[in-house]
């Protein structure tokens, strides 16, 4: 079910009226109210539930709907997704975790193994804890903070209980592969299904490097269990611009793998350009980074990740 929250519209008849969703204001020009209660402008988004108040005063007119249930279409979630670091204090109401919750269980994994969890923090200790490790505002600032993880565990589990034999898989680069790709498939799950509530999110891979072992320890994390990537949700507090992409010509590849690197390296460097543009105008702080530049100097940090010594921690002893 969608996040149900309460909308009003005021304002000079018939000039506009303004909706919020999930704490954010929208411009609605000229909308035609109906006396079913429902706008003939849909505001990029669905909902129906008849009026409770509609009053005149003077030339004025304010209409408001009680628990309208909203969603962003698929369209506008997708494209205008931003990374959202600020959020309101007002919780998320139950209904949109229920329907987040359902959106992850049904991700499509590898053979149906379902091979992750997902840890659900809303306890403001541990999230300032973990702030305090990453020094991630994000993580304190949300309401809920959701650290999605490969899982062998539950696996293992019943597989002892009905005798029988686990396989060593953990122990190969496809045990570990299919772990991560399931938890980041399950985590893009949860990002589409709470901005189409209209929350905000932010994926924290840091969580996954900061420091494993500790992290491991905080949530409990059991043998065949660790960490892939957190997700911050929460309603915005902020509306940042839309980085820019690679385009489509580098990002798609038609039945093979492009070939023509000069042409290639040119539009990477035109990209790179566009992104060092973004970084000196966008609202907000500004900074002088390229792309290739800034990423290669986090490839360079990361190389003293010792993520291999960790996994094998947590019961992934990669040999092959």
């Amino acid at each position: 079910m969608p996040r149900q929250v309460r909308t009003s519209m005021a304002g000079p008849a018939p000039s506009g009226a303004d909706l919020t969703v999930a704490g954010g204001l929208q411009r609605c020009p000229d909308p035609q109210i109906l006396s079913s209660g429902v706008s003939s402008q849909s505001f990029g988004v669905d909902f129906i539930e008849p009026v409770v108040a509609f009053a005149f005063t003077g030339s004025s007119y304010n209409v408001t709907f009680n628990t309208l249930h909203i969603m962003l279409d698929v369209k506008d979630t997708l494209l205008n997704r931003t990374s959202i670091r600020r959020y309101e204090r007002e919780p998320i109401a139950a209904e949109t975790m229920d329907f987040i919750y359902r959106a992850v269980a049904n991700t499509p994994t590898s053979y149906n193994g379902q091979q992750f969890s997902v840890i659900d923090i809303d306890d403001q200790t541990l999230k300032e804890t973990l702030y305090e490790l990453t020094n991630q505002k994000q993580l304190k600032t949300c309401n809920r903070l959701l650290i999605f993880c490969s899982d062998y565990n539950k696996i293992s589990l019943l597989a002892a209980k009905k005798d029988l034999t686990m396989p060593p898989f953990t122990d190969t680069m496809d045990g570990v592969t299919i772990g991560i790709i399931d938890a980041s498939l399950a985590m893009m799950s949860a990002v589409v299904a709470a901005e189409a509530c209209g929350l905000g999110t932010n994926c924290i891979g840091y969580l996954r490097t900061v420091d494993p072992a500790r992290v491991a320890e905080l949530l409990h994390l059991p043998k065949g269990v660790f960490v892939v990537c957190g997700l911050a949700l929460g309603i915005p507090r902020e509306h940042p611009d839309l980085k820019p992409k690679q385009p489509t010509s580098l990002l798609f590849h038609r039945n093979a793998y492009r070939r023509d690197n000069e042409t290639m390296a040119a539009e990477l460097e035109e990209y790179d350009e566009t992104v060092k543009h973004y970084n000196r105008t966008r609202s907000g702080g500004t900074t002088d980074n390229d792309w290739v530049a800034h990423i290669i100097e986090y490839y360079d940090h990361a190389m003293k990740y010792r993520i291999l010594d960790y996994l094998r921690d947590q019961g992934y002893d990669v040999k092959w």
